[in-house]
C-alpha cells in the first residue's frame, strides 16, 4: 500500500515539476510605445511594430487594435467602457525568429491600418488605443497575450517608419 501510495504522490510531483517548468516556455514580445504614420499613395498608414526578443520562434501571431471610449450607463450615475475595433490590414502573421544577428529582418513585423486613426481618436471623448497582440511559442503551442496601451494622441503617433530589424524607434 505505501509503495502505490509513494509512486502516486512521486507522479503528481513530478507532474507538476514538468509543467511549472513547460509553462516557462512562452513567447517573449516586444510592442512598440509608439504607432508610425507614414504616407502611402496618398492615404495615411498607422503602423505599430512587433518584436520577437525570445529564444525561440514565436508562431501564430493575431494582433487586435482597439479605441476605448467611454459612454454614459442608462439609469445608473456611472460611466462604462465602449470597445471600438480598428480592422488591420493583416491581422494574423504567422511566425517571427528569435531576435538574432541573421535573422533581424525576420524577427519583427508591422501590424497596419489605413483607417484614419486621429479622427476616429478625435471623435471618441476621453478615450484610448489598446493593441492586443497573441502568440504561441513554437516548442511548447503555449499561447501568451501582450498588451500596450497608446494613451495620448499627440505621444502616440510619430510621422515616420520603424527603422530596420530590431530598431523599434520612428524614423522621420
Amino acid at each position: 500500500m505505501e509503495a502505490i501510495l509513494c509512486g502516486i504522490i512521486g507522479g503528481l510531483v513530478g507532474s507538476s515539476l514538468f509543467l511549472i517548468i513547460l509553462s516557462r516556455f512562452r513567447p517573449k514580445l516586444a510592442i512598440s510605445k509608439v504607432m508610425s504614420v507614414a504616407e502611402y499613395e496618398g492615404k495615411k498608414v498607422y503602423s505599430f511594430k512587433v518584436l520577437n526578443i525570445g529564444s525561440r520562434r514565436a508562431i501564430s501571431i493575431r494582433a487586435e487594435l482597439y479605441i476605448i471610449g467611454y459612454r454614459a450607463v442608462k439609469g445608473a450615475s456611472g460611466r462604462g467602457k465602449k470597445y471600438y475595433q480598428i480592422p488591420l490590414l493583416k491581422e494574423h502573421f504567422i511566425r517571427l525568429e528569435p531576435l538574432g544577428e541573421k535573422s533581424g529582418e525576420f524577427s519583427s513585423f508591422e501590424f497596419s491600418t489605413d483607417i484614419d486613426l486621429e479622427a476616429e481618436w478625435k471623435s471618441k471623448k476621453e478615450s484610448y488605443m489598446l493593441c492586443f497582440v497573441t502568440a504561441q511559442d513554437d516548442l511548447t503551442s503555449f499561447n501568451k497575450t501582450f498588451e500596450v496601451s497608446y494613451d495620448s494622441l499627440n505621444e502616440s503617433l510619430k510621422k515616420g517608419r520603424f527603422g530596420y530589424g530590431k530598431d523599434m524607434t520612428v524614423h522621420s
